[in-house]
């Protein structure tokens, strides 16, 4: 028997925002890889919070 761990990137946008992104899978959880994943398909992290692409559309901008 074996056991992997699934890190996977929730958005924290909008309350009816239900969108998720599968990130990375193995011995441990990778918070750092499955941000990368969820960045190379234009996901942001901003101020400690995840958002999918289009929730990014409904934020103003924000430079930090």
């Amino acid at each position: 028997m074996s056991i992997t761990i699934s890190t996977d990137v929730f958005c924290d946008g909008s309350d009816d925002c239900s969108q998720w992104i599968e990130g990375t899978t193995g011995p441990r959880s990778d918070a750092k890889a499955a941000r990368e994943n969820a960045k190379h398909y234009g996901w942001k992290r901003v101020r400690g919070k995840d958002y999918c692409p289009a929730c990014q559309k409904d934020r103003p901008n924000d430079h930090h």
